[in-house]
């Protein structure tokens, strides 16, 4: 069952600001609809039941890199997804301010790729 509406990336199954943030860009870029979901329910779900039940994480948090991937993925069978994608060059160099401290591995991403400040 997804935990929320938006692209089932909500704060319960990933509570990844910084995707979120690369999502609302790439789909504005791309002038993606806001009701058309980049990742639905059936990927998300699997992957929160891999990293709880398989991998005996305690989280089922993806960084933004983790979530890209299943961009990516999902990229390979579906158009709109792929256009997503291909928009993602068009945010390097970018910078974003947070107000928060993010996670070791969205924080590499963030310094090493899009920027922080």
């Amino acid at each position: 069952m997804p935990c929320c509406k938006q692209d089932s990336l909500c704060s319960h199954s990933f509570g990844n600001i910084l995707f979120e943030a690369i999502r609302h860009a790439v789909k504005a870029l791309a002038e993606i609809p806001e009701k058309i979901k980049l990742l639905p329910p059936s990927i998300t779900d699997s992957i929160s039941a891999l990293k709880t039940e398989i991998l005996n994480e305690k989280t089922i948090s993806l960084d933004v890199e983790e979530a890209l991937i299943a961009l990516s993925i999902r990229a390979a069978t579906n158009p709109t997804a792929q256009l997503a994608m291909e928009k993602l060059k068009d945010l390097w160099g970018c910078e974003i301010h947070m107000t928060h401290i993010p996670t070791p591995g969205d924080e590499a991403r963030a310094c090493g790729g899009w920027g922080s400040t």
